[in-house]
């Protein structure tokens, strides 16, 4: 068959079949040893290593705990089973893999709660999502306590 090229002022550009498979081995290359192990906190370790990363601040990528319709205890039941297995998955190397743990906004003193609970079992920092919840931003001054609590 016939292979298509597009054009860049005469110059041929790659087809896409060549890019994506040029992208999936260089992903490969990179991200095989961290896949094999399902993202685990060793492979977590070895790619800082690659990188030359001492140390790591991790972080949740999704607001799971945001949903403004979810019980306040229900929310905080979340953010604890985050906190716990991000605690346990630090424990890899503590002095490396450090967590930031999630807090709701669903109730100021179970956000304290449980802000104190996760950095006594080593999170380092506090993790919430600044959309409203019922109403409230997180500047708003219900949530002091939290905030005093955190300094």
């Amino acid at each position: 068959g016939m292979t298509r090229y597009f054009l860049s002022d005469g110059t041929p550009i790659r087809p896409p079949s060549d890019v994506v498979s040029f992208h999936e081995k260089r992903m490969a290359d990179r991200f095989n040893e961290s896949l094999a192990r399902d993202y685990d906190n060793i492979s977590q370790l070895a790619a800082m290593d690659k990188e030359g990363l001492d140390v790591a601040v991790l972080f949740r990528t999704s607001p799971l705990h945001t949903n403004e319709n979810f019980e306040p205890e229900y929310a905080n039941d979340l953010c604890k089973a985050w906190n716990d297995w991000m605690a346990d998955f630090c424990k890899a190397d503590p002095r490396r893999l450090k967590a930031s743990a999630l807090i709701t906004m669903h109730d100021v003193g179970l956000a304290v709660e449980e802000a104190k609970r996760a950095v006594k079992n080593g999170a380092v920092g506090l993790s919430l999502c600044p959309e409203p919840i019922n109403g409230r931003q997180i500047h708003d001054r219900c949530f002091d306590p939290l905030w005093q609590e955190a300094q």
